[in-house]
């Protein structure tokens, strides 16, 4: 038997309205994520924001990201939206002095290279968030931008910012042959 959405081969016995079980765990989550947001956040037993962004970027890896405009042997049944993610991270006086410091002398900075990972990985780590709140499969065309504002006239003092964006969209199950 097939999984209705994902088309995957599986048991009879293991499928529950027409889902597998990773679909079904996509499904459950998503209901709860969508009830936790109308109810203003209430659960039963409250999680910390910690546990709250570890449980969704878990259920939120099943989303593929990708910068082409299709994904390999899949089709695009659906367009959800369009999707961005934005991080800023301030770098403080210490960061800046050491990147005024390479500045001034040449040499690569760890301290930048460190905060543009950083920033990568979590606004990439955000669109998944998005796309799987959605009930999105996949995000195409994923583009990743950096800038960085000054934030003290020029003496110091800086924000880097990371935004990610692309097409949330779910995909065809897969076809076997």
């Amino acid at each position: 038997m097939k999984c209705r959405a994902c088309g995957y081969n599986t048991g009879f016995l293991e499928l529950r309205d027409g889902l597998c079980k990773r679909c079904q765990e996509q499904e459950e989550a998503i209901a709860k994520y969508k009830a936790e947001l109308a109810s203003g956040g209430k659960l039963e037993r409250p999680l910390t924001d910690e546990e709250r962004l570890t449980q969704l970027n878990r259920q939120a890896s099943v989303i593929k990201l990708t910068t082409s405009h299709l994904i390999a042997g899949r089709e695009v049944a659906e367009e959800v939206g369009i999707l961005a993610a934005e991080v800023g991270y301030g770098l403080n006086i210490l960061k800046d002095i050491a990147n005024n410091w390479r500045d001034t002398f040449g040499g690569r900075s760890n301290t930048i290279q460190n905060a543009l990972k950083d920033g990568r990985e979590e606004a990439l780590a955000q669109l998944k968030r998005e796309a799987f709140a959605l009930g999105a499969d996949a995000v195409i065309s994923t583009r990743i931008e950096y800038n960085q504002i000054s934030t003290s006239g020029g003496s110091g003092g800086s924000i880097l910012f990371v935004a990610a964006y692309g097409t949330a969209v779910k995909l065809e199950p897969v076809a076997t042959r």
